[in-house]
This record gives structure tokens, sequence and C-alpha cells, in this order.
């Protein structure tokens, strides 16, 4: 499964990119092409969609937007689509905002989001994910410990031990309720990385 890649991004579309790595060009698709500009080298996050008739690679400039990505597509009725176009007028912090109002009104002006989709988004992820969490899990230059409740710590101690990178298993936590016990984390972490 791809993570993320580093590279150049060499042109800009309507709604994707294409990101040169290694002498390979990548198109991934995002949620605002004007967070790039050309010939500079990013670091982007992805999430990688296979279907029976397609592929895409979807990316993201931070772990929490794939975080939030990722959970938009649990929602029954979001799909990719949809997915990138609630994720493209607004901040993380505005959409965890908004699901956590069960601001309907404003959800549904988002593109791609009608007063149905809205009314899901609220009822699938409302308490799931809380702005919080991202400013305690994910912050490359604090240690783990430091950011993470007792059970999350001894869950990352285990996974650890079992070979999984820091990185990986932190991104993970991130879309998984931090009350759940150390066991119940572990499963649902690994649970993720083989899908």
């Amino acid at each position: 499964m791809y993570y993320y890649i580093k590279g150049t991004v060499e042109e800009i579309h309507l709604d994707y990119i294409v990101c040169e790595a290694n002498s390979i060009g990548y198109q991934i698709f995002v949620t605002n092409v004007s967070a790039f500009a050309l010939y500079q080298e990013y670091k982007i996050y992805l999430t990688h969609i296979v279907r029976e008739d397609d592929e895409q690679l979807i990316g993201f400039l931070s772990l929490e937007e794939k975080s939030i990505f990722d959970q938009l597509l649990t929602v029954k009725g979001i799909g990719v689509k949809s997915a990138l176009g609630a994720l493209s007028k607004v901040s993380v912090e505005q959409f965890l905002t908004f699901v956590e109002n069960e601001d309907v009104n404003a959800l549904k002006k988002l593109p791609s989001i009608g007063p149905k989709a809205a009314s899901q988004i609220i009822l699938d992820l409302k308490g799931k994910i809380k702005p919080s969490t991202f400013a305690k899990i994910h912050s490359e230059n604090k240690t783990a410990s430091t950011s993470l409740n007792q059970n999350q710590q001894d869950a990352l101690n285990v996974l650890l031990s079992l070979g999984l990178k820091k990185n990986e298993i932190t991104s993970l936590m991130i879309t998984i309720p931090e009350t759940l016990s150390s066991e119940d984390i572990i499963k649902e972490v690994l649970r993720k990385v083989s899908k």
C-alpha cells in the first residue's frame, strides 16, 4: 500500500496534479489544486483506491486531511468524488466543527454534498473524530508518549514490536476512538493495515 510520495509537481490540472518521483509521473487527485505550485517538491500522503475497473491515488498535504477523507469514504452514500468535494472548500478543523455541531446547513453547502449526505455524515462521524485528537496525535516533532493516552501508548508499544512503523500507527489511531481499550485499538489498527 502507498503511504506517501515525495516528488516534484510537474503538471496541475482541474482536479489532479502530476507528481514526478524517480522519473515516474503519478496522477494524484487532490482536494485543492491551488495548494500546489509547479516545479515545487512536496511530501504527499496517499490513499490508494482500487476498484474493478479503475485505480486512483488521492493525495493530501496533511495526515489530518487524509484521515478525514478515509473516514468520509465509510459514510453510506459518499464516494471518492463526494469526499473530495466536501474537503475542497474548508479546512479539516472547519469540517469537524460542522460535524460536531450537527450543522447540516453548512455541510450541504459543500461541493457534492446534499441535505441527505450531510445528515448521513453527521450520523456516521459525529463523536468519532475530534479536532483535539489531531493536536494530540499528529506532531512529527513530539514523541508519541507525550501525546497519547495510556491505552494508545500501550497499543503503540505492542504494534511497534510487531514491526509496524510509528507514523503509520499514529495516523491510523487518529481514525479510532480514543476511549477503546489497548487491545481493541491493536485489533482495529491491524484490521486497517490488512485492508
